[in-house]
């Protein structure tokens, strides 16, 4: 093999000036406002893609603009993006320039009314192209170049660190490939397309990342070699931790993480960033296997497109799930979902290379509103159009493309003896070149399971999560001395040890203890040509008066019922132990329904305290419990950060009485105990709306596997 085609050096990178003027333009205008001390606003989109170029647009010019008067600063989005109320809420902060970043910037009137405001605009943007160029100083937009550029795929991170380039070049002499490790992880949680540029710039990223040099990466990658996740798998590394933390949180914090000198306040961050990511792992599991349900009653033969509507889940996490559909079924996924009205939002994803882009296009009247981002394409319209959008998707997919079904999986057949070191090397060779290809799946037939058993995973407070991992050793006729291996999402009851299996699977490599194992895909009881499965006896009676207020309020005492919306599992496991020990029924005696923004949970609260100093009153702690929504060992954690607003409170009996040290502090600290605030209610919310949706026979199976587990 020539050495060339694996040597970084040798890759001949395009400049920054392919974008020609309009480059020029960009980087003149934010160098005069350096050499002027001019104010820069960074306004980035609240996604993913938007809020990494933000990242690198800040780390990368916060040695220009660094110094007293604060020069440089950010903006996230909220959902409405570019509006003139944005607008006017910026302008507080006195900008000369403001780099729009992300954000499908296509409203003249709003550019017109910034630019009479005397506040100059350089755009960066990818999803759309204006027949008309905006009245800007730039705006640079991998729109404008021809389909076979290599820029013309250019996401918003791409473009971010291609201006800087260009800025460094012409005026640094510093280099911007020390910024490639965070331009790295906007690719992965992407998902984006790793070909031409990008591949390079992942090579070079994977290196720093390895190297750890920044440390803010040090610990995501820490974090991933304690759990055993490689750093830059699509699936589970670095980039989805990003994305799933910034879905579930406020963008801001994903760029505190990388942005703050406060390395106590990254450890922090880190730690909700684990938590985010385990909350997730255990909502995955649950809302897979509803869909999985759903979609069993669909016909997969004939129908070419999966279309499901659900309005239990949080819409925001279904861009996290369509891809796991769309691949695990290898049909395009649409999930769609709507909370009131009569319009439904949905999300859509393609496989086989579909350009399933184009095809939605074709279907634009009965749509309300269509738009691309990466690797889903997010849709509206009407509740009453869904059959139709359906069936014409249906139709058309059939037409031109019979065969995109036709498939069929490739495996490496091995025996435990090729497993280890040697093959890894060489499976990884691959993997380096295309981190969206999955290692080789491997064949091991006529194999066996000795030391099986089952372990939770854990959050980062050492609780109990609802994703089980089964670990055991693989044995077969000629090495009997066995492997080691795992299967996720699956327990030990699946697993007969008196079985011979044919067993697909892959190999990975467990950087913390420096084993290889293997990670199960599809297990084949051979003796019998399917999957093991167990016949369950559910071991009590459940009664769900979740959604029954009327019950909920006649409930008698002598009853087992869970009160209080969970947190977690071991909550419910413990009241339904109670029950089966005394052979009494199980209730499901809690509601959850916190609607309230936020923010306005933030200015509630605050103006509660304020009331209670002020007029010298006690307030009761569970009416502080029931307006925020938390449990008390949650109100307990607020109550003590409100240390650093000088306030401090002392508990009487059942109630707090709030008093006051000193009447000022600084605005960081305000906005540390704010940050604080939103984290905590946002991941409690989250989890107890699992809890009061969670159907009922998921809960008999939570109730009845462990039940098996602390028999054994």
């Amino acid at each position: 093999m020539d050495n060339k085609l694996l040597d970084l050096d040798y890759y001949n990178s395009l400049s920054g000036d392919e974008f020609g003027q309009e480059m020029k333009r960009g980087i003149h205008r934010l160098h005069q406002a350096f050499i002027n001390q001019e104010k820069v606003v960074i306004w980035g989109d609240s996604r993913i893609d938007g809020v990494m170029a933000t990242t690198v647009l800040i780390e990368g010019l916060k040695s220009f603009f660094s110094g007293e008067n604060n020069l440089l600063t950010h903006y996230i989005s909220d959902v409405e993006g570019f509006t003139k109320e944005n607008v006017d809420f910026l302008v507080q902060q006195n900008p000369h320039v403001i780099i729009l970043v992300d954000l499908e910037c296509d409203n003249f009137e709003v550019i017109n009314y910034v630019q009479d405001l005397g506040i100059d605009i350089i755009i960066i943007d990818h999803h759309s192209l204006a027949i008309d160029r905006a009245n800007v100083i730039s705006c640079l937009n991998p729109l404008n170049f021809a389909k076979n550029h290599p820029f013309y795929h250019f996401s918003a991170v791409a473009i971010a660190y291609k201006f800087l380039e260009s800025f460094y070049h012409k005026y640094s002499q510093k280099n911007t490939e020390e910024l490639l490790d965070l331009v790295t992880l906007g690719l992965l949680a992407n998902g984006d397309i790793l070909q031409g540029e990008y591949l390079f710039w992942m090579l070079k990223g994977s290196e720093l990342i390895d190297n750890k040099n920044r440390y803010a990466i040090k610990l995501f990658v820490d974090k991933c070699e304690h759990k055993k996740i490689d750093v830059i798998d699509y699936k589970q590394g670095l980039g989805m931790w990003l994305k799933v933390f910034n879905i579930i949180n406020d963008s801001n914090l994903v760029i505190e993480l990388f942005t703050t000198e406060d390395r106590s306040r990254r450890g922090r961050l880190m730690a909700n960033v684990e938590k985010s990511y385990d909350t997730f792992l255990g909502l995955k599991e649950k809302i897979l296997k509803q869909f999985h349900k759903k979609i069993a009653n669909l016909d997969l033969f004939n129908d070419r497109v999966i279309v499901i509507e659900d309005n239990q889940w949080d819409k925001k996490l279904f861009p996290l799930i369509g891809s796991f559909i769309s691949e695990k079924y290898q049909h395009p996924t649409i999930l769609f979902s709507h909370n009131e009205g009569s319009i439904v939002r949905g999300f859509a994803y393609s496989c086989h290379n579909l350009d399933l882009w184009n095809i939605l296009q074709n279907q634009q009247y009965l749509l309300i509103s269509l738009s691309k981002y990466h690797q889903h394409i997010e849709i509206s319209l009407s509740a009453e159009n869904i059959e139709l959008l359906t069936n014409n998707l249906n139709q058309q997919l059939r037409n031109t493309n019979p065969q995109l079904y036709s498939t069929k999986n490739t495996y490496l057949r091995v025996s435990i003896e090729n497993l280890g070191k040697n093959l890894y090397k060489d499976l990884k060779l691959i993997k380096r070149f295309n981190i969206y290809q999955e290692l080789p799946q491997l064949l091991i037939k006529n194999c066996w399971f000795t030391n099986i058993k089952d372990i939770k995973t854990q959050d980062i407070s050492n609780e109990n999560l609802a994703h089980n991992i089964v670990f055991f050793i693989l044995n077969d006729d000629k090495n009997q001395q066995g492997f080691n291996g795992k299967w996720e999402g699956h327990y030990s009851s699946e697993i007969n040890p008196n079985c011979r299996y044919d067993v697909i699977c892959q190999l990975d490599y467990n950087q913390e203890k420096k084993i290889y194992f293997i990670k199960i895909i599809q297990l084949i009881n051979i003796q019998n040509n399917t999957r093991f499965e167990n016949n369950i006896n559910y071991p009590l009676n459940i009664l769900d008066y979740r959604h029954d207020i009327i019950s909920l309020k006649t409930i008698h005492e002598e009853k087992i019922a869970v009160k209080e919306c969970p947190l977690q599992w071991q909550e419910v496991f413990d009241k339904s132990q109670q029950a089966m020990t005394k052979n009494k029924d199980l209730v499901l005696a809690y509601t959850h329904n916190n609607n309230s923004e936020i923010e306005q949970l933030w200015i509630t609260f605050i103006q509660l305290i304020k009331n209670s100093i002020k007029h010298n009153q006690l307030s009761s702690i569970e009416q502080i419990c029931s307006t925020l929504s938390v449990k008390k060992e949650t109100l307990s954690i607020i109550l003590n950060s409100l240390d650093n607003l000088h306030i401090t409170y002392t508990v009487i009996d059942d109630k707090i009485k709030f008093s006051e040290n000193r009447s000022t502090f600084l605005p960081e600290n305000y906005l540390k105990v704010k940050h604080l605030f939103e984290e905590i209610i946002a991941q409690e919310n989250l989890q107890k709306t699992y809890f009061h949706q969670v159907p009922i026979m998921t809960i008999k199976e939570e109730i009845t596997v462990n039940k098996i587990v602390n028999s054994e």
